[in-house]
């Protein structure tokens, strides 16, 4: 059963989500907000923690560091620590900075921790987030295709390219990459539920999602979006998606040289030389390498240094480089943490998909692998995938933690395995 207080953590960090898409957007009023998602995210992330919060638990918590998943994740907040305190004091200098790391930790706290917690006691509300998440990316679709067909341009100097109600093609994409996955796992989800009539509904419904993930011409979002159902089907039909995969290739260079040539150099330069000051940053001192500029100084710092370096795009913030970004943020040794963290999980969520029965279980956690893969490989020219005043590090957070969840339930059906047969 739900409990009524589950139902309502699950729709304020729905509502949430859906806020930080709004500010993302050309919508009226938009603007009025912007600035604000701070203050309103710390408010909403405490709410959904008080009313989680057990007091009989949490004076009965026990620190264990026997898994490997809880080291990995115990040196990565170890890390960031070290990172902030002893090399970024700054950082805790201001009132700002501290409401933007109190920001970063209690957005981390309910999408990682409390949200994927309730979906794995409530597969009922986990596939209502999956319908809500995948029938948005529907109407957001059709929206951007009647955009285009009646001529609406709403981002002035944007034209060929969809964008529908976000101000930019790349990230439109984003919300593609993740709605494509969620009405895919949906579909699977319910194949012996759904009527023939919900089946063709949700066909459709991917096929115009897949399609306009094309027309937004990003290369990372279509790349990563065919890479993660090139894996997704792959396991699930295994050699049979063996010989698509010459046609898959042959249909990806294909794509390739008619979005170059639609888009031309002039944008893969300019990511190239988005990423001269960032590299200037990193490796101007060893311990700026190693622990990065804080979560607040890096944009302040990166942005002066654009200037420096290249001055023809001075609104830019990031390096469009998820990782590099990162880097900067934190520093290389905690980047390196978070990377090894997540490629374990990525590995206990395809050691359980071979090991469980359940089909359920199955294509959970190939859905979870995929969609995270999709967005991983997006991430190497987007900076926005991981920032937190943007909507797509929460579905991230999420999908993490119940790989976190996943890789936790392996091990605990280990133990039991060994003791059974000891």
């Amino acid at each position: 059963m739900t409990s009524n207080l589950s139902k309502l953590e699950y729709f304020i960090s729905v509502v949430f989500i859906f806020f930080m898409f709004y500010l993302s957007s050309w919508l009226p009023g938009a603007g009025f907000f912007k600035g604000k998602d701070l203050y309103i995210g710390i408010a909403l992330g405490l709410i959904i923690i008080f009313l989680n919060f057990d007091f009989n638990n949490f004076l009965n918590y026990q620190i264990n560091f026997k898994n490997l998943e809880k080291k990995l994740l115990s040196l990565i907040i170890f890390f960031f620590l070290i990172s902030t305190v002893l090399y970024n004091p700054g950082e805790l200098s201001s009132a700002k900075s501290l409401l933007n790391i109190m920001f970063y930790v209690i957005v981390f706290f309910v999408y990682f921790v409390i949200i994927p917690g309730i979906f794995e006691e409530n597969n009922d509300l986990f596939e209502k987030f999956l319908k809500v998440i995948s029938n948005f990316g529907l109407i957001f679709s059709i929206i951007g295709l009647v955009m285009i067909f009646i001529n609406f341009h709403p981002v002035s100097d944007i034209r060929i390219q969809f964008v529908s109600l976000l101000k930019h093609p790349n990230l439109s994409s984003k919300i593609l990459t993740v709605t494509v996955f969620t009405a895919l796992i949906y579909l699977y989800l319910n194949l012996g539920k759904f009527t023939i009539y919900q089946k063709y509904f949700y066909i459709v419904s991917i096929s115009i999602q897949f399609i306009t993930q094309f027309m937004t011409f990003d290369r990372a979002g279509i790349f990563g979006t065919l890479i993660g159902l090139l894996i997704f089907f792959g396991f699930l039909y295994r050699n049979k998606i063996i010989i698509l995969v010459p046609f898959f290739a042959a249909g990806l260079g294909l794509l390739a040289t008619s979005i170059f040539r639609a888009k031309g150099f002039g944008t893969v330069a300019t990511r190239l030389y988005l990423l001269i000051p960032a590299y200037e940053m990193i490796f101007r001192s060893k311990d700026k390498m190693l622990w990065g500029y804080g979560l607040t100084e890096s944009f302040k710092e990166y942005s002066k240094n654009l200037l420096v370096f290249y001055s023809n795009e001075p609104q830019q913030t990031d390096p469009h480089n998820s990782y590099v970004l990162l880097i900067m943020m934190i520093g290389a040794i905690a980047t390196a943490a978070i990377l090894v963290f997540i490629f374990y999980l990525i590995y206990k969520c395809i050691r359980r998909f071979f090991s469980v029965k359940n089909n359920y279980e199955k294509l959970k956690n190939i859905f979870l692998v995929s969609s995270l893969v999709a967005l991983m490989i997006q991430a190497l020219f987007d900076g926005e995938i991981i920032r937190i005043d943007h909507f797509t590090v929460h579905y991230i957070l999420i999908v993490l933690g119940l790989m976190y969840i996943s890789a936790k339930k392996s091990r605990d059906k280990l133990i039991i395995k060994n003791q059974l047969v000891n």
